[in-house]
């Protein structure tokens, strides 16, 4: 494997190393392995896997044969490109301890529909990076580590998975359709919930927030229309949020909306409220909602928002 630190030109070489194609130190395809599977035993001094290396594709498997499942362990210092591992065969997957994140996109897209495929992290990983196991798939087994403190933007996405108790910091869109294995509740020590955070609509409990959680982005949390009890429940012991019967989500001191279901097409704001921080969820049939603003009512967070997404949108197309 030394040819990697040979000359440019040699390095960006394609060859072949038993069961893998490679290009300098990168795994490109994982060639017909599927096929005896089993234990995978990587090169020697591989240092990063490609997008698609694991594909299962007909071409990448040899086609005509039975996929069996690989066991795959994951060296600390090999970087995972995005989507390495999308449409995978079957597998069970591990890691050496040592590596602290999961990086963006690694393992979004692994839902093959056909392939069972588990992923246990190790003890040492802090932080799912964006998209990192991004998929829509019941077939996908994610184990994650006592110990992860942050879970990126869509980080889960799609997943049927359990919270540890060690997460901190849930950053935007991170349980985008997330389905927990037990009841509908974000763990004790949550501190931080990103914009646009979660959403369902196949749910029929209330989703529980901790008492631990200090901090709420814009528009955090969303129901769609096939739920049944579109509400949040705030732990009463949390000093810096609560929830009325509504199921309704504000600041402790009732100033601020941060979630709000509406069943009609006229909603009726509480006096004292100054901002929101939300778009009202409601049933199809609702329509366009009327609001009635109290006095007190200062600024609309949640357009403010919206208004500058667009602007930088603009000005990223122009630059």
């Amino acid at each position: 494997m030394g040819i990697y630190l040979g000359n440019k030109e040699t390095a960006t070489q394609k060859y072949r190393v038993g069961k893998f194609t490679m290009r300098g130190c990168q795994i490109l395809k994982y060639n017909k392995g599927y096929k005896t599977a089993g234990k995978v035993n990587l090169p020697k001094d591989v240092v990063a896997f490609e997008s698609g290396a694991f594909a299962a594709t007909k071409k990448n498997t040899g086609g005509g044969y039975k996929i069996k499942r690989v066991q795959l362990h994951i060296p600390k210092q090999v970087y995972i490109e995005p989507y390495a591992f999308s449409s995978m065969g079957k597998a069970d997957i591990t890691f050496e301890e040592g590596r602290t994140e999961i990086e963006e996109s690694a393992f979004a897209g692994v839902d093959n529909k056909n392939y069972k495929v588990k992923i246990t992290l190790p003890s040492s990983v802090k932080r799912l990076d964006s998209y990192a196991f991004s998929n829509y798939s019941d077939k996908i087994t994610l184990i994650l580590n006592n110990g992860l403190e942050v879970i990126g933007r869509n980080a889960l996405e799609g997943l049927e998975v359990e919270l540890p108790s060690s997460v901190r910091i849930l950053e935007d869109g991170a349980l985008y359709n997330w389905k927990p294995k037990g009841k509908l509740a974000l763990p004790e020590g949550v501190e931080e919930i990103g914009n646009f955070c979660f959403w369902r609509d196949d749910t029929k409990e209330p989703l529980k927030i901790p008492s631990t959680v200090k901090k709420i982005g814009i528009d955090a949390f969303s129901f769609g229309e096939g739920v049944t009890v579109p509400k949040v429940k705030v732990d009463p012991r949390n000093p810096y949020f609560k929830s009325d019967e509504k199921g309704w989500l504000f600041s402790k001191d009732g100033k601020t909306l941060y979630y709000a279901w509406a069943d009609s097409d006229y909603v009726e704001l509480p006096k004292g409220l100054e901002y929101i921080a939300c778009n009202f969820d409601s049933y199809p049939e609702v329509g366009e909602i009327v609001i009635d603003y109290p006095k007190s009512f200062k600024k609309d967070l949640y357009k403010e928002y919206l208004k500058a997404q667009v602007q930088k949108l603009k000005e990223s197309s122009f630059s």
